[in-house]
């Protein structure tokens, strides 16, 4: 899971690094080009979107995730504008902190072990892996605030109103609707 964690967080910042690289020297001088990703990452966010509400492995759904907020944090860098660029920032940070708390707990997860009894009435301890989104279930049978924790960090890399995530793309969507005044 660790592994997973890495590439799922670390490997994210040289990519948008390039990108605020290439942000004024494409986008600002072919402005068509920056319609054109617009485009692409709207149909990206619809497709993955789609994707990971039928998907059942949670990395999977994980890798879906990951490439919606990934739009959302290309939709702002191709208006060139300060504005954009502080709404990828921002929606960048808290999709970074997000992630990194839930791998961060997913790891502390698999390494909790829970007592149970057999048909036997032998008492195992066996490890919670996460692997389907069904899982949940389970860990919340046996450790309802770490539960309750990943789901709503979860809930906030959905974007849901009362926490972080929303204000991240809260802020991508006034940048666009500003340009477009």
């Amino acid at each position: 899971m660790l592994v997973a964690a890495f590439f799922a967080i670390i490997t994210k910042i040289p990519f948008i690094l390039l990108l605020f690289k290439l942000n004024f020297m494409v986008f600002h001088f072919f402005p068509i080009v920056g319609n054109i990703v617009q485009l692409l990452c709207f149909i990206s966010i619809a497709i993955s979107s789609y994707l990971a509400i039928v998907e059942n492995k949670l990395k999977r759904f994980l890798a879906y995730s990951s490439i919606i907020n990934m739009s959302y944090v290309l939709i702002p860098l191709t208006i060139v504008t300060p504005a954009g660029n502080q709404a990828a920032v921002l929606y960048l940070f808290i999709y970074l902190i997000t992630s990194f708390s839930f791998f961060c707990i997913l790891c502390l997860v698999h390494s909790i072990k829970y007592k149970t009894v057999d048909t036997d009435d032998n008492i195992i301890y066996r490890s919670t892996f996460l692997e389907n989104v069904r899982d949940f279930s389970i860990l919340y049978k046996y450790n309802r605030p770490l539960c309750i924790i990943i789901c709503s960090l979860l809930f906030s890399m959905a974007g849901l109103p009362p926490l972080a995530g929303f204000f991240g793309k809260y802020h991508v969507l006034i940048s666009l609707f500003e340009v477009s005044n």
